[in-house]
């Protein structure tokens, strides 16, 4: 016959594991879901304050510009050695320029350092010359090879309207200048940041060979999550999936400009907390489950009996429990007689004194008879005597 212990044991460990794996799985969701959130607000907010210092730094430049043109405006535009001497003096104030130089409307170019263009060049199909005058404002330029340099830049530009004269005041921002603005953001503890232009092309990349190529050409993937997120939002973060791990993916926009700001991480060193608390709570689990083990086993093992025995002592246990109820009965039973005997000796005595009563009352009865006789003898005796 199978024994009832171990069912019980199983039973218990059974619900006890199935506890242990819900406990587990739900306390791994919810942590990691609440440091998922807390990853992505922080890094949203890391985005933002690091987004504020680029434009700021954007805003920073313009500002120099805005205060070069005044100088210039206030110069006779036909006195291009004072004016080419507020340009090179602006560009030794900033080395973050390669060197401030102005466009005029019939083609020739001024620079701050002497250089003197091709017969063929014109500053009139210069990016940053169209791209001013249309815009009427202070613009940054799509990134450009500077043909004095040989090195790519990007060039902030502003129009100048003075004495009837129209030109262009620009100058050039070398991208090492640039990368230096970006190189030290850090998300997560391998994250790194990507900036891009309006036309999704790359500015900034930790690689510098995917610099100046289109986002798609770099990671197609991203260029996807960047079409359908970024342009309609203005900030937000999303996961993406890569080479089968998972990032999490920040972007900001650049007010200053249409440039975009992206942050990247795997999304695993958010998870960090969560794998931690995992482990710890699996070792406190774990024991708790022992401890259950050892239970149940003690407690089937106190009760690993042949069910034929058991049925043996519960019969035995009702018997003694039937027994006991008869003999309460009995009992009873014997009280009620006793008491019916005592009230029944007590009525016999009631009985035997009442009739010992009437005898000593016939006792007296007769006594007071022989007395009443014996009066009567002497009275007649007396008067047969005559009275002596």
């Amino acid at each position: 016959m199978k024994k009832i212990g171990p069912k019980i044991m199983m039973i218990h460990l059974i619900f006890a594991c199935v506890s242990v794996f819900l406990i587990l799985f739900i306390s791994y969701r919810t942590v990691n879901s609440i440091l998922l959130e807390h990853a992505s607000s922080l890094g949203t907010a890391c985005a933002e304050i690091d987004a504020k210092e680029i434009d700021s730094w954007l805003k920073e430049k313009a500002a120099i510009l805005e205060s070069v043109a005044v100088q210039i405006e206030d110069a006779e535009f036909n006195d291009e050695e004072r004016i080419q001497k507020i340009l090179k003096n602006a560009t030794k104030a900033d080395p973050s320029f390669y060197s401030f130089f102005i466009g005029f409307e019939n083609g020739r170019l001024l620079d701050a350092n002497g250089w003197i263009p091709p017969a063929d060049y014109s500053s009139l199909e210069r990016p940053w010359y169209r791209e001013a005058l249309n815009a009427n404002r202070v613009i940054f330029t799509s990134a450009y090879i500077d043909k004095k340099k040989n090195a790519r830049v990007k060039a902030i530009a502003m129009p100048l309207h003075a004495q009837g004269n129209n030109a262009v005041l620009a100058a050039n921002i070398p991208f090492d200048t640039i990368r230096k603005q970006i190189k030290d953001i850090r998300f997560g503890e391998t994250g790194y940041g990507i900036l891009i232009d309006g036309d999704g092309i790359v500015l900034v990349h930790p690689v510098e060979n995917n610099e100046m190529k289109p986002l798609e050409a770099v990671r197609k993937d991203l260029n996807m999550q960047i079409q359908e997120n970024t342009w309609k939002n203005n900030k937000g973060t999303t996961s993406l999936r890569s080479g089968g791990k998972v990032e999490l993916l920040v972007h900001v926009p650049i007010q200053s400009n249409d440039w975009k700001l992206l942050l990247l991480a795997p999304i695993e060193e958010f998870q960090g907390p969560a794998k931690k608390m995992f482990r710890q709570l699996m070792v406190v689990i774990t024991l708790l489950l022992g401890l259950i083990i050892v239970i149940s086993y003690l407690l089937g093992k106190k009760l690993s009996i042949p069910p034929e025995k058991a049925l043996e002592e519960v019969e035995s246990i009702a018997g003694r429990e039937y027994l006991a109820a008869g003999n309460g009965a009995g009992l009873k039973e014997d009280a009620e007689k006793a008491a019916s005997n005592e009230a029944y000796e007590r009525k016999e005595k009631h009985i035997a004194g009442t009739e010992e009563v009437y005898d000593i009352a016939g006792q007296i009865e007769e006594i007071a008879d022989h007395l009443e006789k014996g009066v009567r003898s002497f009275k007649i005796s007396r008067d047969d005597n005559g009275g002596e």
